[in-house]
């Protein structure tokens, strides 16, 4: 199958979605053949990666990897590596990506791309606080793309069943939506090299580990630290995607009262975050919306608990006792929510851990999850595409496992 992904290994400045691929490439990459269109640097950088060679394949883990330059990517590189690279499945990694989604759809659609199946995963860029950001060029350009029937003849990956709701909500009942979660990193499940940090009542080490956007919502984080009790110290792991919003963060954290600090301790690796989350009590991370999480869930498998926001699929979390969900509003309700973990004395705090890398480690070892994507991926490949003609319809009887059907 042909992957196109706007972000891929060996970067990490993206974060989930690089990840969504890798583990999936990592768990099916012995039964499934994976072709990878990606560009030759990582987020934000003007460098390419050290050794790339645009002109072949690279072999990489088990997938083969063709990378593009921005200006190839300009010059219609990946639509025409889509055209010359025998595929039966084109899995796209975003809804919006002008490059490695936009320009591949309008080639099938109006200018005789003949491709297999397409299947669409849009990574949360589809859920109603992801559309607020920029809603104004995101939501135009949904309804172009409805009128022109950009999206005719695909199907979705949606990684929970809150994302295929989004799917529906903007394309009715009629598309085919396959149900498959995204699937964990499996070096979270190593053991830990040192012991926890000791918890003592009223003193927490916070830990935040994403990408430094308007969409993590670590400004709305930093109003509620200044209503901490107790000696609180927050580190900042991540990304500068948006510099003027860190700079923003940074002008709140300077407000903060003397017993709470906030540090940046810059960007870290996917193989390094581990250890880096052994030396914390408490992950948080207040996101305006998630479709999976994948910091949430290693956090938590790391024995981590966790407060986080209303908008992931990990709500069940606090009836787990693993850790609090929060609905966004005033800061001071997610302050009160971290308050209980500064508060706890390492007795019930150790409970709280244990439940939390419980809950992890199923999620990042969920066998189900490995199945329902690789029917998913069984279900696409080697179907012939129509061209678009059956705007979403197929002659077979019955929905697969982890798949819905409208």
């Amino acid at each position: 199958m042909l992957v196109l992904t706007g972000y891929y290994l060996p970067g990490h400045r993206a974060g989930g979605p690089v990840r969504s691929i890798s583990n999936m490439v990592e768990r099916l990459g012995d039964e499934f053949e994976f072709w990878i269109v990606a560009p030759d640097r990582d987020f934000g950088s003007d460098e390419p990666y050290e050794g790339v060679d645009l002109t072949r394949w690279t072999p990489l883990g088990k997938a083969q990897v063709r990378y593009v330059s921005p200006a190839m990517a300009r010059r219609g590189a990946v639509t025409a590596l889509a055209a010359e690279t025998e595929h039966d499945l084109m899995y796209l990694n975003s809804f919006f990506h002008p490059s490695y989604t936009l320009r591949p759809l309008a080639a099938r659609r109006f200018a005789g791309l003949r491709t297999s199946r397409v299947l669409v995963a849009p990574r949360g860029e589809l859920g109603r606080g992801a559309l607020r950001l920029k809603a104004l060029k995101k939501r135009p350009f949904i309804v172009l793309g409805r009128l022109t029937g950009l999206y005719d003849g695909v199907f979705w990956h949606a990684t929970a069943p809150e994302e295929q709701t989004d799917i529906r909500r903007l394309f009715g009942p009629k598309p085919r939506v396959f149900v498959a979660p995204n699937l964990g990193s499996p070096g979270f499940l190593r053991p830990p090299s040192a012991p926890p940090p000791e918890k003592r009542p009223g003193a927490a080490r916070l830990v935040f580990a994403s990408r430094i956007m308007r969409g993590k919502n670590l400004a709305y984080l930093v109003e509620a630290l200044g209503h901490l009790r107790g000696d609180v110290a927050l580190d900042v792991f991540g990304p500068l995607q948006d510099p003027a919003y860190w700079e923003h963060c940074e002008q709140l954290a300077q407000r903060l009262p003397p017993n709470v600090s906030m540090s940046y301790r810059g960007e870290v690796s996917a193989d390094d975050m581990p250890a880096t989350l052994d030396r914390y009590h408490l992950f948080v991370l207040p996101t305006l919306a998630e479709n999976f999480g994948h910091a949430i869930v290693e956090a938590l498998g790391r024995g981590l608990p966790a407060v986080i926001s209303d908008t992931t699929p990990w709500g069940e979390i606090e009836a787990r006792g693993a850790g609090r969900v929060v609905p966004l509003g005033d800061p001071r309700r997610f302050a009160e929510a971290i308050q209980h973990f500064v508060n706890l004395a390492a007795p019930e705090y150790d409970r709280y851990r244990a439940a939390a890398r419980t809950f992890g480690r199923a999620r990042i070892d969920d066998a189900d999850a490995v199945e329902a994507t690789r029917q998913m991926l069984a279900a696409n490949a080697g179907a012939a595409d129509d061209g678009g003609a059956s705007h979403g319809t197929v002659n077979d009887s019955g929905a697969s496992p982890g798949e819905e059907r409208g």
